[in-house]
């Protein structure tokens, strides 16, 4: 998580308020506070929220127990919102994305890692908790469907980030939201 953090930080201003939707734990949330002005992180397990409540107290950085149905009440507030390996968790990815693109200011970014599916020999999800893993094309056309441009790409290979078209294990992308 923290090379994955500090990776991310590079996209992060210090003027930046900063959603990391499906916060896990806080540690990266934390990690970012050191960057923006104000982070918020959301996630819907209770004990993950109130542990990192009482772990990580700093004056810009608070936690909100709830999930993405949630961002409907934080219209056009964040500067940039962090998704990080969540998206192949939940029903609905589309609605998932529009909800996090409403969330953010006009000149908003999205900073979005999921996991790469891999076509061959296994067709289908290597974890079986996640509900769908992603190809850069199906993913790319899904992030530009729901209203972002994308402005840089990453493939994760391990704990290195490379080529997009050399991921390995995960895409990452830097989204603008367009008007």
């Amino acid at each position: 998580i923290r090379d994955r953090y500090r990776f991310i930080s590079q996209f992060v201003e210090k003027t930046d308020k900063v959603l990391d939707i499906a916060c896990g734990k806080g540690a990266g949330t934390r990690i970012m506070s050191d960057f923006a002005k104000e982070v918020c992180g959301i996630d819907y397990d209770e004990k993950y929220i109130n542990d990192a409540k009482s772990k990580f107290i700093k004056p810009n950085l608070k936690f909100i127990l709830g999930s993405d149905e949630l961002l409907e009440e934080f219209e056009g507030q964040f500067d940039k919102v962090i998704s990080t390996h969540t998206m192949e968790h939940v029903s609905d990815d589309q609605l998932f994305l529009k909800r996090i693109r409403n969330s953010l200011k006009s000149s908003g970014k999205l900073i979005l890692e999921v996991p790469r599916l891999f076509p061959y020999p296994i067709g289908k999800p290597l974890w079986p908790h996640h509900k769908r893993e992603y190809e850069k094309n199906s993913l790319e056309n899904l992030i530009q469907k729901v209203g972002f441009e994308i402005e840089a790409a990453f493939g994760g290979n391990r704990r290195d980030y490379v080529d997009v078209n050399d991921a390995r294990d995960a895409f990452l992308y830097v989204c603008k939201k367009i008007n």
